[in-house]
């Protein structure tokens, strides 16, 4: 546990096919999976204004969730970033993170030579990036703590607790 957070509450994939990677989570028992197709996220990467345009699906695998990401078009992102010689089939990006105080946390990593390199705002809530891949070989994300937030991951969880497992693809949201 980092200081400041609750516990990893999250590992994120970066994926190059989406279906397939849900498949394959699927089959090891996670699920059931929200999919948001082409979505266009408003954020700043590197301090820059940008936008990252992705496929994305959430699902429950024993208590944690599963964010499978799967990058669309050309331009800078921090998934480009990660993986310059193209997409794997999948490879863990990051682990989530809910902070108790979000600037705190973002101001202790760059403390400590861990920048926030991707940051923005979705659904009430801050989200942001560090660089953690030169300690732990991926990066961190922290979510700011808001009740938007907390409602959110709560649907996630509670819909993996009553699904029976028949489809990896759940009701919508």
């Amino acid at each position: 546990m980092f200081k400041g957070t609750e516990k990893v509450v999250q590992a994120g994939f970066v994926v190059r096919n989406l279906d397939e990677a849900v498949e394959r989570w699927f089959c090891k028992g996670a699920g059931p999976f929200q999919a948001f197709r082409d979505i266009d996220i408003p954020l700043f990467y590197r301090m820059e204004e940008s936008s990252v345009r992705l496929n994305l699906a959430l699902g429950q695998f024993d208590g944690v969730q599963i964010e499978l990401i799967e990058p669309l078009g050309p331009g800078p992102s921090l998934f480009a970033e990660c993986y310059p010689n193209g997409y794997p089939d999948e490879a863990l990006h990051h682990w989530g993170m809910i902070a108790d105080d979000y600037d705190a946390f973002v101001e202790a990593h760059a403390a400590e030579g861990r920048p926030l390199v991707m940051n923005g705002e979705f659904s009430g809530y801050r989200f942001g990036f560090v660089d953690t891949r030169n300690s732990l070989g991926f990066m961190l994300e922290a979510f700011e703590k808001t009740p938007s937030l907390l409602d959110f991951f709560q649907k996630i969880e509670a819909l993996g607790k009553t699904w029976d497992g028949q489809n990896p693809y759940g009701e919508t949201l």
